[in-house]
This record gives C-alpha cells, structure tokens and sequence, in this order.
C-alpha cells in the first residue's frame, strides 16, 4: 500500500501544532487533553474566539472539571503556564514555546541558586505568593532533576488528587529551596491543610510563610503550632458561643489572619472575642477582627498591652473631661455661660436672688 499523502484543497487559514507536541507529548496525553490543547492553539489564530471554560467545555463537548483536568496536565508537563490572580481565579493561558524548550540544556545544579528573594530587603519580611520572580520551566525542570524534588512533587500532586498547576509547582519549590523546608515537613503542611478542607495554595503559602518567620524548620515543631491554632480555634468558638457547626471558610480565614499574620495568641483573641460580644451583644468575626487589626497597628503584643492601652484611653478620656469642665467654669467667671446662652430664656432680664432665704422659704411650706 503506497503511502497516504494529506493536503488541502484551498488556501483557507490553519493552525498551527508544533513537532514537538507531536513528537514528545501527545503520544502520552489522554485523548480529552489533546483535544484541549488543540483548541487552545486553534484559539490562539483568532483572538476573537471565546476562551471561557464553559465556552471551551461547550465546545468540545466535555465537563468544565475535564477543561480543569486538562489544563492543569499540561501545565504539569510544561508546555503551557496557567495565571492566577490573588483569589486563586484563573485569568490567562500562556502557551510556552516548546521548540524553545527542547533546545534547552538544564543544568541540575541550578538547585542552588534560589531564583526569588528570601526576604524583601524593603520590607524585611518574606514576598507574599504574588510577589516573587517567577521559575521558568527551565528552572523547574533543573529542580526536577534532583530525585528528592520529583519524590515530593508526585506526593504533592498524589494529596491534590490531580496534576500540580505551575504555581503550585513553584511555590512547592521556593517552600524547599527559599525557605530551606524539608520535603518531610512541605508534606506535612499539604497534608494538614487538605485534611482541614484548604486545598488552595495561597492559604498554604502563608501558613508556610508564618513558619518561616518563628523559625519552624521541624515537623514535630508544625505540630506544636497547629495544636496552638486548634487552642485558639476552640477558644474563639468558646467564646462566641458557636455550637453544634464549625467555622465558616471566611471565618477560618479571619483565624488564620489573627493567628499567621498578626501573630497574636489566644489570649488576645479571646479578649477581642469577649470585647466584640460586650459592645454589640453578638459574635462577628469582622468586629473582632477591627478590634485586633487596630491592636496589631498600636504595637500590642500582650495583654499587659492591651491594659496600657485601655489606662491611656481613660486618662484622655479624664482630661478630656476636666477641661470641658474648667472651660464651662472660666466662661461662667467671665459672665454668662455656654449653656446660658443658648437658654431659650436668655433674653430675659435675670435678678439677683437670695439663695438662703429661698431655701428657708421652701423649708417652711
């Protein structure tokens, strides 16, 4: 049988799949992904198309989950990066140029040399996720080929119960190679946060960021501070007098603020909480959560604080008062006081009365 040869019939336009894909790639896809990919580069010839993930799903005749399934496998195998803003809502597809990327010579001990800053000289503390030089799928490939990372990154994706999208690739790098974690302990912290229902890997990243600021490098030290978290968790609830339901995710978001970001203890907390229910006779996690930041903003690090605190207020509060009261007193000295002259009356002649003869007046009826 001779050979079978494909053309077309009219000069109409054409998308183009690189060798590549062809030669490395599809052969290992399952057939929805392909189908994916094609449509994307399809989407790539007309910028007008819809790029939706129900216009895609529609489409191609899949679930929006698949479009999900299928974007985050290739972005695993590198061929395209996925962007997110801070929500963890997806808002763009970058299609990496694979010819590129077959030329590419890595080089493995590139695993020395952090790509992102350890601590923002600014600011003196870690870049939060959105704010950290991106790896390259170079760089990424170079970590990969340290066994070590390859272990970590199959359990990462084995606890995500799906292929890693490439900002989860990459903070689970800068985790190991910034932060100096241990694979024992990034596990841990996957582990801790799915099991609490958090799959998202920017609550991951500042539990993790935390950690690194109290020096947490130990698995068992984690421990000791989720067991803080939980005390805390329990006393908020304690103290709202939340039963029978757990936390809201908004509400754990308020927690892990309090707990992560602002570092305060239970015992703050738990002075928010009773402060909050004092002042408006009910729970609300954004009262408290006022109450806390406006503490972190004035330096509170204790109760004793809190105490300084509420002494200052109270002595303003004090002076406040007593020079109301000696302005009332000068201007009294001085003839009519403020209060006079508003008086309805005060265009009445006023006589001069004799107080203790009025008063015997009154005794005597």
């Amino acid at each position: 049988m001779s050979d079978v040869k494909i053309h077309t019939s009219d000069g109409r336009q054409v998308t183009c799949v690189p060798n590549a894909f062809i030669d490395r790639y599809m052969r290992d896809a399952n057939g929805e992904y392909v189908k994916v990919y094609l449509y994307l580069l399809r989407c790539l010839e007309d910028r007008h198309m819809d790029l939706s993930l129900p216009s895609i799903a529609d489409h191609l005749d899949l679930t929006e989950k698949d479009v999900r399934r299928a974007l985050s496998y290739w972005e695993s195998v590198l061929i395209l990066r996925l962007e997110y803003n801070a929500k963890d809502q997806l808002t763009g597809i970058c299609m990496l140029n694979l010819q590129e990327k077959e030329n590419v010579l890595f080089d493995a001990d590139r695993m020395s040399d952090p790509v992102a800053p350890v601590i923002d000289p600014g600011t003196g503390k870690y870049p939060s996720i959105n704010d950290r030089p991106a790896y390259s799928p170079e760089q990424i490939n170079a970590f990969s080929a340290d066994e070590s990372v390859r272990e970590l990154l199959y359990v990462a994706q084995t606890y995500f119960g799906r292929p890693l999208t490439h900002k989860e690739i990459e903070t689970i790098l800068y985790w190991k190679d910034s932060l100096h974690f241990s694979s024992e302990l990034i596990e841990y912290l996957i582990e801790y946060c799915i099991d609490n229902n958090h799959s998202s890997i920017y609550y991951m990243d500042r539990i993790a960021l935390s950690w690194a600021e109290k020096k947490i490098l130990d698995p068992q030290e984690a421990k000791k501070q989720n067991e803080i978290r939980s005390s805390v968790y329990r006393t908020v609830m304690n103290e709202f007098g939340i039963k029978n339901r757990s936390m809201a995710a908004s509400e754990q978001e308020h927690l892990q603020h309090w707990v992560c970001d602002l570092k305060f203890d239970e015992e703050i907390v738990a002075e928010a909480c009773r402060r909050t229910i004092s002042n408006i006779s009910r729970p609300s996690f954004e009262y408290a959560n006022s109450i806390l930041n406006s503490w972190y903003r004035q330096g509170v690090s204790s109760r004793a604080d809190i105490m300084q605190l509420n002494a200052r207020y109270m002595e303003q509060k004090k002076t406040s008062s007593d020079s109301q009261k000696t302005g009332g007193q000068t201007q009294a000295g001085g003839g009519q006081t403020a209060a006079s002259k508003k008086n309805r009356f005060h265009n009445f002649s006023q006589g001069n009365y004799d107080i203790a003869a009025l008063e015997d007046a009154l005794i005597k009826n």
